[in-house]
């Protein structure tokens, strides 16, 4: 899969409800997470990645707000 204009779209939302299925990181095939290397990149300009685990705490933080 690569990524860039819409070539990605269906094998992120496959993974996404993979994820949610799976129910931990820890579930998911490590030769499906390993190549990501931990790491959300694009092509938005001045963004130079993040994390999966901080979108994940920081989504967490954001859900749990009253």
């Amino acid at each position: 899969m690569s990524g860039g204009w819409d070539t990605d779209s269906n094998g992120a939302t496959a993974g996404g409800v993979a994820g949610l299925l799976a129910g931990s990181p820890a579930a998911l095939p490590d030769r499906w997470t390993a190549p990501l290397k931990n790491r959300l990149a694009t092509s938005v300009g001045d963004f130079h990645g993040t994390g999966f685990d901080t979108l994940a705490r920081l989504t967490h933080l954001e859900a749990s707000r009253p």
